[in-house]
């Protein structure tokens, strides 16, 4: 499976950051939690969930990050 730009692009609109700075965020929470961008399925985006929030937190106020992560859980 080739990597799948669309949901990527969709994760970062979810996420209520600029495009190109939540693109890089993902990205770099995909890459720690051990996905390999070149193909990559849902599930294993899921799995990530946890550090992607974690990454997101940081620049996400708190009262803010629950909702987003949970629009972003329902791309998956």
């Amino acid at each position: 499976m080739a990597t799948d730009y669309a949901l990527l692009d969709a994760l970062a609109e979810a996420s209520g950051l600029s495009s190109v700075f939540a693109h890089a965020c993902i990205v770099r929470a995909l890459r720690r939690s051990g996905v390999d961008l070149e193909k990559f399925t849902r599930a294993d985006v899921a799995r990530a969930m946890p550090e992607i929030e974690r990454a997101l937190s940081v620049y996400i106020d708190p009262a803010d990050l629950a909702t987003r992560v949970r629009h972003m859980k329902k791309l998956l």
